[in-house]
């Protein structure tokens, strides 16, 4: 795996996390930013359907998948002032592991 990989992998996990914060921050303040989250994961759809062509679904989702839960679980601490869980905090520990 190329470091372009990692890089095309960050910027769609952050991509959809922002696509997440969107809808979440669209619930709570009842605004229509969710139309900006719906064209991020459009953009998200058509580049993870180009990578798929070169790259193995799993290691594709491995990689999403652990830097989202930080970036979901930081997110959520710091602009939601969400609490973080016992739980949670044991689940990003194992991601580590």
């Amino acid at each position: 795996m190329s470091f372009e990989f990692y890089g095309i992998i960050t910027l769609l996990t952050i991509g959809s996390v922002i696509g997440q914060a969107l809808l979440k921050y669209s619930s709570v303040k009842n605004n229509n930013y969710y139309i900006f989250a719906t064209v991020i994961y459009l953009i998200i759809a058509i580049i993870l359907f180009k990578l798929y062509k070169t790259h193995n679904f799993i290691e594709i989702a491995v990689w999403r998948s652990a830097l989202a839960l930080i970036l979901y679980l930081l997110i959520g601490f710091f602009y939601f002032k969400e609490k973080i869980l016992f739980n949670q905090m044991i689940g990003i520990l194992l991601l580590f592991c």
